[in-house]
């Protein structure tokens, strides 16, 4: 049974989403033609010289941030299949029975590729994708012997991220704006706590679509 995707976005998510976007391309404009001017131009202009650490970041994560996204999250794809293991019919079969569930339920297919890892995870479980796939790791701090108590949990954790898969919240825009945001936007600022609640309640969404 196909779930209904529309109760999975959040109304807001992609008008905010494209005025954030066109925010940071006139922002990431602006520092390139602050830094093209020279330091001359910027000492003229003492209230933009004090955000001079920031405009410097800017300039370079407009000329570089593009390239550096898909180059590190074809690396990030290399270093996971290196160092974790995959799961299939075979191994772990209840998890990927979970993770096959799911991905009909939402006619997702090919299916994304599945990890175990013992890695440093910020987080229980982790959607990405890359150039060739799509992919999400699991950790291994979560595994017993006896997995029956822990299969609802996983249920929830990777019913969480093909959601992020499927509503393209792992793609690379949107994992370039969120970097640029977190590395330049380090202050809890008001146009942040409609995003904040956003992805909060897109998270609750994804997981009673899927249950």
């Amino acid at each position: 049974m196909r779930s209904d995707e529309s109760q999975l976005r959040h109304p807001a998510e992609r008008p905010l989403f494209l005025a954030f976007a066109v925010l940071n391309v006139l922002l990431m404009a602006a520092a390139v033609f602050i830094i093209f001017k020279g330091s001359d131009w910027l000492r003229a202009h003492p209230r933009l010289a004090e955000y001079r650490g920031r405009i410097r970041v800017f300039a370079i994560a407009a000329v570089f941030g593009v390239p550096a996204i898909v180059f590190l999250r074809n690396t990030r794809h290399a270093l996971v299949r290196g160092k974790s293991i995959a799961l299939s019919p075979q191994q772990l079969p209840q998890i990927y029975a979970i993770l096959q569930r799911h991905c009909e339920r939402l006619g997702i297919d090919p299916l994304p590729e599945l990890y175990v890892s013992d890695m440093n995870m910020a987080q229980p479980a982790r959607a990405y994708r890359s150039w060739k796939c799509d992919h999400i790791v699991l950790s291994s701090k979560f595994l017993q012997p006896n997995l029956q108590p822990m299969l609802p949990v996983f249920a929830f954790w990777l019913g969480r991220e093909i959601g992020r898969l499927r509503l393209e919240h792992a793609s690379w825009a949107t994992e370039f704006l969120l970097s640029t945001k977190s590395r330049i936007c380090r202050i809890r600022c008001a146009a942040c706590s409609p995003i904040q609640k956003i992805v909060t309640e897109r998270f609750w969404r994804r997981k009673a679509c899927l249950a």
